[in-house]
């Protein structure tokens, strides 16, 4: 019920503070632990020895209603940006409906 899940579009970069960042992986899971109340992200990347290093994230539930409210954010950021492109959609095809009907008013007025 609770399994690991794959997030196939979330990309792990590691970095120093004057080193350019690197794509390590892609692999990254998300699975909820009942037994500690959180949210665990697991993945891997390189180690500098040439092994890996495993990595866990442990989201702790206090830290739920601060997550929550950024994925609101971003929801709301992409709602406001569909409606833009919505009204440019909406208006551009007004045009064209328009210079239609001019187009076709000057054929039967030719004719």
């Amino acid at each position: 019920m609770f399994d690991e899940t794959l997030l196939e579009n979330t990309v792990v970069y590691r970095g120093g503070h004057y080193v350019r960042k690197k794509r390590e992986t892609k692999h990254c899971t998300i699975k909820f632990n009942k037994k500690t109340n959180s949210i665990d992200l697991n993945f891997h990347i390189a180690s500098k020895g040439g092994g890996t290093t495993y990595v866990l994230l442990k989201i702790n539930e206090e830290d739920f209603p601060t997550i929550l409210d950024k994925v609101g954010e971003a929801i709301a950021l992409k709602k406001n940006q569909m409606n833009e492109i919505k009204e440019e959609k909406t208006a551009l095809i007004k045009s064209q409906l328009k210079q239609r009907l001019k187009n076709l008013s000057n054929k039967t007025s030719v004719s």
